[in-house]
């Protein structure tokens, strides 16, 4: 029966020694980059706490396609969890110091989040300063889209079907 009070308080008392960081939150700008979009990024945690990064981008306009996310982090004091792109929740490889991760998701428009989660030093006990960061990068690579002619095809085009009408009715006179 002491059970129960003895979960109760565990379940207290483990958020209040986790400690909570500053989230990161930055606004992504894409670049044209040979027939794709992309950003790099930079995130750096200056105490050790645990925390959830949010980065925000606009795809370009009246376009579909796919978005790619890619995290490195080389930083002891770091250990990068999770994360979401669209709903796509991802894992990170590999230890502290040598962590990586990858999400690829199709048919995606407009604003778009993806966000990353992790621990920057020892987040059960008291924050302490520390300097520990990842970089990463967003790519977006447009859907193809049919090629659409220009005025000048339509032109030429008529033009040849007005010729080819004309030589017929000429042969029908004949």
């Amino acid at each position: 029966m002491k059970f129960k009070p003895l979960a109760l308080a565990a379940a207290v008392a483990l958020p209040s020694s986790l400690a909570f960081g500053a989230d990161l939150s930055q606004t992504l700008v894409l670049t044209p980059d040979n027939g794709s979009f992309s950003a790099g990024l930079t995130a750096t945690h200056l105490e050790s706490a645990f925390f959830v990064d949010t980065f925000s981008f606009e795809l370009p306009a009246m376009q579909t396609g796919t978005v790619t996310a890619e995290f490195f982090s080389t930083d002891p004091n770091l250990d990068l969890l999770f994360g979401f792109l669209e709903g796509e929740g991802y894992f990170f490889d590999g230890l502290p110091g040598a962590q990586t991760a990858s999400v690829t998701v199709p048919g995606l428009s407009g604003l778009q989040t993806v966000s990353v989660s992790g621990t920057a030093g020892d987040a059960f006990g008291p924050p302490t300063s520390l300097s520990a960061s990842y970089t990463g990068s967003i790519t977006f690579t447009p859907d193809a889209v049919g090629v659409i002619p220009e005025p000048e095809t339509y032109a030429l085009m008529l033009a040849g079907l007005g010729l080819v009408g004309f030589m017929a009715r000429r042969r029908g006179k004949a």
